[in-house]
């Protein structure tokens, strides 16, 4: 408990403890802003979804050509900002928070392939994140994708996702316009610039996860018959290859409700395949969501380029794997499991000798 007052006092310090101390007070907000916020009109929508019948009021929001949205959205901004305004020792607050941190440039994602090193950037006063890339550790920084500078029918662009080549050469994107999350693949060769003219729309949040040798990487996509709006936008997703320099139109689907029947799949499960620069062989997983504990498959890389896999079992969801990383022909899951797994989790790959799991770190051959 001391410890957290320390540290509590060296912030209220940092930041000035008196304006912060003044936020605290009872009442500010209702005192200095008496006009409320816009009331949203309430207009019930029923359905049955999977015996459950669920009841909506606002269900008219999601259509965006309601003549009552736009007012009520700007009326929500206009009285947030009024809240916000009449904090007392705001302005102070937020100053000092810029003077500490508002021209700091921030790093993240940082990535490795072919002797390159690959990370997203915000510079120092600016807008949005960058990718840029060093040929080495010590080499010179290079700008590869600014989104500050794109435009997708007049309207800003986003970068929801990037993966760099194993080799370095190329680095795949997700471009979505106007905040929409709704990404389209773009890949773009590191050593030119050079924007390759392939496209793969509707790649929401799923980014390329590239084969070994760098030639194509596998994505996850909306269904074809996936409508933006609806609430079946995320129903049965698919798994496609791209190899690149071809047309996406052609790339072989890999994975989808129904494709195998060693991989069963819910509609609403995302489903991923995994490669891994290290091993022959690829791992699926059935993404439930916010689910942490999801199946996992395996099959060798061969058999699923030549659109011929045969996919056996990892583990599923009452194995309670949260965790795994395949390197050469073995499999390490981790599981909250406190009993060994059987069946579905024992050794896999039969070209490798059996190891017994150990503790809660699962060492198997997928």
């Amino acid at each position: 408990m001391k410890s957290n007052e320390v540290t509590r006092r060296a912030v209220l310090a940092a930041l000035g403890a008196a304006p912060l101390a003044s936020l605290l007070r009872p009442g500010w907000a209702l005192a200095d802003s008496p006009v409320g916020p816009p009331v949203a009109r309430i207009e019930p929508v029923s359905e049955t979804l999977w015996g459950e019948t669920i009841a909506d009021p606002y269900r008219w929001m999601e259509s965006p050509k309601d003549t009552e949205w736009e007012p009520f959205m700007r009326g929500q901004g206009e009285y947030a900002r009024r809240v916000l305004d009449s904090i007392p020792g705001r302005a102070a607050l937020r100053e000092r928070i810029g003077a500490l941190s508002g021209d700091a440039a921030v790093t993240s994602q940082v990535q490795t392939g072919g002797g390159r090193v690959f990370y997203e950037k915000r510079p120092a006063g600016a807008d949005a994140f960058k990718i840029f890339f060093r040929n080495g550790g010590g080499g010179e920084e290079r700008l590869l994708v600014d989104p500050g500078v794109i435009k997708e029918d007049g309207k800003h662009v986003s970068i929801d996702w990037w993966r760099a080549s194993p080799d370095g050469r190329h680095v795949a994107y997700g471009q979505s316009p106007a905040g929409s999350e709704m990404a389209t693949a773009h890949v773009i060769e590191v050593e030119t610039g050079k924007v390759l003219p392939e496209r793969i729309p509707r790649t929401p949040f799923v980014g390329a996860l590239w084969l070994p040798d760098g030639s194509g990487f596998f994505y996850t996509r909306l269904a074809d018959s996936a409508e933006i709006g609806s609430v079946d936008l995320f129903r049965d997703m698919v798994v496609g290859l791209h190899r690149l320099g071809t047309d996406p139109k052609d790339d072989l689907k890999v994975l989808a409700r129904g494709l195998h029947a060693d991989v069963p799949l819910e509609p609403f499960e995302i489903p991923v395949v995994i490669p891994d620069p290290t091993s022959d062989y690829v791992l699926a997983m059935a993404a439930g969501g916010v689910r942490r504990e999801n199946p996992l498959f395996t099959a060798r890389l061969a058999d699923v380029l030549a659109g011929k896999p045969q996919w056996r079992r990892a583990c599923e969801v009452a194995d309670e794997v949260v965790g795994f990383a395949a390197r050469g022909g073995e499999l390490y899951m981790l599981t909250t499991r406190t009993r060994p797994m059987r069946g579905c989790c024992a050794p896999r790959w039969p070209s490798l000798p059996s190891r017994r799991p150990r503790s809660s770190c699962r060492k198997a051959q997928p």
